[in-house]
């Protein structure tokens, strides 16, 4: 019930919307204009018309925009020709725009194609970072341990200097000594 009450006042609101203008409120035309706009309103537009015509395009005097044009006063003449020339201003600026975030949408894009180009070298030298960092720190544990291996040779070898150097001196000082 609610929502036919509201399809009721929203189809009311249009109505009041199309007598508002001035171009709806011709004097000869109206009457059969309101009807055929109703009916186009109620359902999708069919090939006959109220009262079950055929409708023929052709033969329609509201298709032919001269027969228009003369029943039109030439206010409504140069008020309609204002509102087309503000609706066609309103679609080329809207055009306009739409052109312009076409380009930074393909800027955008550019842009991100250029960056994913860039993360992934990046990527690519960070993997061989990493991979020279395994390397060097494997390098400096087998350094580690040639260094305590040659500590360890370096203390026999401290030995066996210390124990000549002792020998030599003995040799000496029994050689003087004798």
């Amino acid at each position: 019930m609610e929502r036919r009450q509201e399809m009721v006042e929203i189809r009311a609101e249009r109505e009041r919307e199309k007598e508002r203008s001035v171009l709806w409120k011709m004097s000869a035309n109206a009457p059969a204009r309101r009807e055929s706009m109703n009916g186009s309103l109620a359902g999708p537009p069919s090939n006959t018309d109220d009262r079950g015509r055929q409708y023929n395009p052709a033969t329609d005097p509201s298709s032919d925009p001269s027969a228009i044009e003369s029943q039109l006063s030439p206010e409504q003449l140069q008020l309609f020709e204002s509102e087309n020339s503000t609706l066609l201003n309103y679609y080329n600026d809207t055009l306009k725009q739409v052109t312009q975030a076409e380009k930074s949408v393909l800027e955008i894009a550019s842009l991100q194609q250029t960056l994913i180009s860039h993360l992934n070298t990046q990527g690519e030298m960070i993997e061989q970072l990493v991979t020279d960092a395994q390397n060097t720190d494997e390098n400096v544990r087998r350094g580690n341990k040639e260094l305590k291996k040659a500590s360890e040779r370096g203390s026999t070898a401290k030995l066996v200097f210390w124990t000549t150097v002792g020998i030599c001196g003995f040799l000496i000082s029994w050689d003087l000594v004798f």
